[in-house]
């Protein structure tokens, strides 16, 4: 399967989450959507690099997948029509 193959009823989560680079003692966030469908399940995460770069990760259905196609996948899987959630700002 691959980016050019359609995913019957997909369901997505949006998340950001932690993430470490190998070697690194800093570590930052990451964009992760989650997808079921009727194919299986698979996460694929969007790191975006202090230098501008962007990097993708994908393991379950899209494990083995080259960064052209998750680019692909996620550009129409992290799209959402819902509002985005109001932020509340961390002070102190």
């Amino acid at each position: 399967m691959s980016a050019g193959t359609a995913l019957t009823n997909p369901t997505v989560l949006l998340e950001r989450v932690p993430v470490r680079e190998r070697g690194a003692s800093l570590t930052r966030s990451a964009w992760r959507i989650a997808v079921t469908a009727n194919e299986g399940t698979g996460t694929i995460v969007r790191l975006e690099a202090s230098d501008g770069a962007v990097h993708f990760r994908g393991d379950g259905l899209f494990l083995g997948w080259g960064a052209d196609e998750m680019g692909s996948a996620w550009d129409v899987l992290a799209r959402s029509d819902a509002p985005p959630e109001p932020e509340l700002m961390q002070l102190g």
